[in-house]
C-alpha cells in the first residue's frame, strides 16, 4: 500500500502549471527519450529530486526531499527539437500552453488577413542526471513530522525526478514572413538575443527546463534507542553519536555524531526534541538523531536514531 503525503505547491510549482500532456513534444520524447514526461509549460526550475505529490496532473512536492550525485551532458539521441505552429492568434494561445511565462501569452503578432505559421526550437539539450539517491533528512522534510511518521511506518514510496532535459538555446521563426514578436523572459530563463529580424530571434545562454523522467523509490528504515549522559558516546545503531552540553533554560544540546563514514557533524546548539540529519551520499543512506530528556533519570538523555535507506523500487 503506497502512502499518500499531501503536501502545498509553491508559486513556482503550481499545480496547473506543470503538467504531463498529449502533446507532439510528448510523443517526440516517447520516441527520443523513453521514461520523460514533458513540462507543461516549461520551468527555469531544476527539478531533481523532487518528487511528486500527484502524477496527474503532475504535481510536484513543496520542498526538495532527495538529493544524489549530479551530473549532465548532451542527450545521446538528440541535441534539439522543433515546434511548428499554425492558425494565426491561436498560435499565441498555444506557445502560451507550452512556453507560459518563458514567452507569454499572445506574444505572437499577424498582419491584417495574414496567418501566422512558424516554428520555435529548442537547441543544446543537456540531460541533467542524479545518481545515489538518499532522503535530504538535513532538509526541512526531515523536521516534518508527517514525513518522518509516513517513512517510519515503511509504507511510502515516492516518485523522484532524478532526470530532466534543459535546452540551452532557443529560436524562433516565421515560416511565411509573417511578423515575429517572440519575447523570451531572460529574467528568469536567463539566455542573450544573439539574432533578431522582422521574422526571425534566437537566444543563446538559455536555462530552459521542458521534460522530467521521475523515478520510483521506496525508504528502508532502521530505528534505535540508546540512553546516555553528557560526554558519554553511545552507539545508537552503526553510528557514534556523543551529547558534549545542554542548557535546560534554553533547551539547547552540542554534539556530534559520526556514522562510520568519516564524517563527522558537529551539532550546536540544537532545539531538543527535534531531528538533525546527517546525509550520506553513499548507498543512498542517510540519518536522522534527537536527543530528548529523561523524565525520571536527571542528567539523562535518550537518543533516538534513525537510518534511511533510499532504495530503488522495481516491483
Amino acid at each position: 500500500m503506497k502512502a499518500s503525503i499531501p503536501f502545498l505547491l509553491p508559486a513556482l510549482l503550481s499545480a496547473a502549471a506543470l503538467h504531463c500532456a498529449t502533446t507532439p513534444m510528448q510523443e517526440f520524447l516517447v520516441a527520443q527519450a523513453p521514461g520523460y514526461q514533458a513540462l507543461q509549460p516549461v520551468t527555469s526550475a531544476d527539478l531533481r529530486g523532487f518528487h511528486l505529490s500527484d502524477p496527474k496532473p503532475m504535481t510536484f512536492a513543496t520542498n526538495r526531499c532527495f538529493r544524489g550525485e549530479l551530473e549532465s551532458e548532451a542527450h545521446a539521441s538528440f541535441s534539439e527539437y522543433t515546434q511548428s505552429y499554425s492558425g494565426g492568434f491561436a498560435a499565441g494561445t498555444e506557445i502560451a500552453r507550452d512556453f507560459g511565462g518563458a514567452l507569454g501569452a499572445g506574444s505572437v503578432a499577424v498582419g491584417a488577413g495574414r496567418t501566422f505559421n512558424g516554428a520555435i526550437t529548442l537547441g543544446e539539450v543537456q540531460e541533467y542526471r542524479m545518481r545515489s539517491v538518499f532522503f535530504d533528512s538535513g532538509s526541512s522534510c526531515g523536521q516534518d513530522a508527517q514525513i518522518l511518521e509516513a517513512l517510519r511506518r515503511g509504507d511510502a514510496r515516492f516518485s523522484v525526478v532524478t532526470r530532466a532535459l534543459k535546452a540551452g538555446s532557443l529560436r524562433a521563426n516565421s515560416a511565411d514572413g509573417s511578423h515575429l514578436n517572440l519575447e523570451l523572459a531572460v529574467t528568469e530563463f536567463g539566455g542573450k538575443l544573439e539574432r533578431s529580424s522582422e521574422d526571425a530571434r534566437s537566444w543563446r545562454g538559455v536555462n530552459l527546463f521542458f521534460a522530467v523522467l521521475p523515478q520510483e523509490y521506496r525508504i528502508a528504515v532502521k530505528e534505535t534507542v540508546a540512553e546516555v549522559g553528557p560526554n558519554i558516546e553511545t552507539k545508537p545503531g552503526d553510528c557514534g553519536a556523543r551529547l558534549t552540553a545542554y542548557d535546560p533554560i534554553g533547551k539547547k544540546w552540542n554534539g556530534s555524531i559520526n556514522c562510520g563514514s568519516g564524517k563527522n557533524l558537529a551539532i550546536r546548539k540544537q532545539p531538543i526534541a527535534n531531528w538533525v540529519g546527517l546525509n550520506i551520499e553513499q548507498g543512498g543512506v542517510s540519518y536522522s538523531l534527537r536527543y530528548t530528556p529523561s523524565r525520571n533519570k536527571p542528567g539523562v538523555f535518550t537518543a533516538h536514531l534513525i537510518r534511511w535507506t533510499t532504495i530503488e523500487a522495481n516491483d
